[in-house]
């Protein structure tokens, strides 16, 4: 028995000190290549080199190309690189490019993603962690996985991607995305607009914030998203459609915007949209300082239903109303609309859930409730629900979220498999 017991104390020790010996491994530092300075000819980091670790910052030269290989990791610490040429980093699903901290700017020197050419400046399958990116000429980043947020200007495509932070951009296609934060493209401000004529397109997004849109003068595009928490916010001009907005405090808010010294027309269509189970379906505010405004909002063809309040509307010192019709405004908790303002209104041709004249007329705040506001006319009204209104999406909004929360875990272990595997010594 003593025999015994001795053996079985060797082995443990033996097992215990082989298991103590391994430990050290997971240590090691690991090989890197520093870099730093011009990039003066066509350039490839292997994955075989990698991590690379920026020491200075980086020029990619004009007429240069850097190529950066799937599954190579490129750490830029404090510094930047400088995009004058190309840069072409291209992973692919099981072997990411990683990019660590730091920043990329694409000059208006650089070779701008064509998308019809498919060349040019991509980021693609890739890992961005806390990175900045800044570009005067297209870029496009795709079926990556961006940790924090990201802001683009000049015609970008940001797509197929899940995003935990926010995307902000001036003019660019933000499509098929999941996305934690708000997308806002264009920027109205209380002194002016920053956003050029061109329009932006966001389509197919999952997006657990907000998408925000302001612009003067081009259109852009909201359409095919889920947007749950922060709901569309669409100051100027813009078009709103098949959209799924829930769970949100105001669904969608459409505003006109003090800008220089007068006020910016809000001169949205907002068609085909479902929106259900917000604090505020659809708000409306028009305003003027230079006479009476004439551009207005056009809201048709939306289902409009649980709501505490469906459609509410504010004016100030404005000439004329919005187009509200063929809606299904129905089932709001509150009112199916709400009137703020002093001038008359005509929400007629909209389906009220009911043809109750009476019903109707309760669910409605106006004149009758406050005489300091206007009229609502609503007759002549649909006598049943329009059919060519957004339908109520058979699923419920939690199926929505599980969505979210998988491409949230996706990140997840993405992210901590990364991290571990730059601990292992190259093989």
């Amino acid at each position: 028995m003593r025999k015994r017991a001795v053996l079985l104390l060797i082995a443990f020790l033996t097992s215990f000190m082989l298991s103590a010996c391994k430990v050290p491994q997971f240590g090691v530092a690991q090989a890197f290549t520093p870099v730093s300075g011009i990039i003066s000819s066509n350039t490839t980091w292997t994955q075989a080199n990698s991590p690379y670790n920026l020491t200075g910052n980086v020029l990619v030269d004009n007429g240069v190309t850097l190529t950066i290989e799937a599954g190579a990791t490129v750490n830029l610490n404090s510094y930047y690189i400088r995009v004058n040429g190309t840069l072409t980093a291209i992973g692919n699903p099981t072997n990411k490019i990683t990019f660590n901290g730091g920043q990329i700017t694409f000059t208006t020197a650089s070779n701008g993603w064509n998308e019809q050419t498919q060349s040019g400046c991509i980021i693609q399958n890739a890992i961005i962690n806390q990175m900045t990116i800044s570009n005067s000429n297209p870029i496009k980043i795709d079926n990556s996985i961006i940790n924090g947020d990201i802001s683009v200007t000049s015609s970008s495509i940001i797509s197929n991607s899940i995003v935990t932070g926010n995307i902000g951009s001036l003019m660019s296609t933000i499509s098929n995305n999941n996305v934690k934060g708000d997308i806002t493209v264009g920027s109205v401000t209380l002194g002016g607009f920053t956003t050029a004529e061109e329009s932006s397109t966001v389509s197919g997004n999952i997006v657990e914030g907000s998408i925000n849109s302001g612009s003067p003068n081009g259109i852009p595009q909201i359409f095919n998203n889920t947007v749950n928490t922060g709901g569309i916010t669409c100051s100027g001009y813009g078009s709103i459609f098949n959209n799924y907005v829930h769970s949100c405090g105001t669904g969608i808010s459409l505003n006109s915007v003090r800008v220089f010294g007068g006020y910016l027309a809000c001169f949205a269509t907002v068609e085909n949209n479902v929106v259900v189970d917000n604090t505020n379906g659809i708000t409306i505010y028009l305003a003027s300082l230079d006479g009476p405004g004439t551009l207005v909002p056009t809201i048709q063809n939306n289902t409009i239903a649980g709501n505490s309040v469906g459609i509410s509307l504010d004016e100030m010192n404005y000439g004329a109303t919005p187009i509200i019709r063929y809606n299904n405004l129905q089932n709001n908790s509150n009112y199916n609309f709400y009137l703020a303002a002093p001038n008359n209104v005509d929400v007629s041709h909209n389906w009220w859930g009911t043809t109750n004249e009476a019903a109707i007329n309760q669910s409605i705040y106006d004149f009758k409730n406050d005489f300091n506001l206007g009229q609502v006319t609503f007759v002549p009204f649909l006598t049943e629900p329009n059919p060519h209104a957004g339908p109520i999406p058979e699923f419920p909004s939690w199926i929505i979220l599980l969505s979210i929360m998988i491409g949230t875990l996706a990140t997840a272990v993405c992210f901590k498999r990364r991290k571990r595997n730059q601990y292992l010594p190259l093989q």
